[in-house]
C-alpha cells in the first residue's frame, strides 16, 4: 500500500542530502549539513526572546555550541585521517611550521 506521507519525506530527505552535496567546497557542505541545527537555534532563541529575554543569550550560546559540536564531528569523520597523517609528518604541527623562518630570508 503506498503511504503519500512517507513519500513525501523521502523526497525532502532526498533534496537535503542533494542540497549537502552541490557546493564542490568542502566547508559548504559542512555549513549545510548542520543548517537544520542553526534553523532550530534560531526558532528557539526567538522564542527564548519572547518568553523570557534573559533566556535568550544562554540559548544562542547553545546552539551556537551545538553547531560548533556538529561541525567538528563532520570534519573529523570525513578529514581526521589525513590530518594524522599530515601532524606525524610535520612533528609540532602548524605553530612549528609557523615559526620556522622562511627560505632565503
Amino acid at each position: 500500500m503506498f503511504n503519500i506521507g512517507s513519500f513525501i519525506v523521502a523526497i525532502l530527505v532526498m533534496v537535503f542530502f542533494t542540497w549537502i552535496l552541490l557546493p564542490s567546497n568542502s566547508n559548504e557542505r559542512y555549513s549545510r549539513a548542520c543548517a537544520p541545527i542553526q534553523w532550530t537555534g534560531n526558532v528557539a532563541v526567538s522564542m527564548a526572546s519572547f518568553i523570557a529575554p534573559q533566556g535568550e543569550a544562554g540559548t544562542k550560546k547553545t546552539f551556537d555550541s551545538m553547531d560548533y559540536a556538529c561541525r567538528f564531528s563532520i570534519w573529523r569523520l570525513f578529514n581526521e585521517k589525513d590530518y594524522q597523517i599530515w601532524l606525524k609528518a610535520n612533528p609540532g604541527g602548524y605553530q612549528a611550521q609557523k615559526a620556522q623562518p622562511e627560505a632565503g630570508q
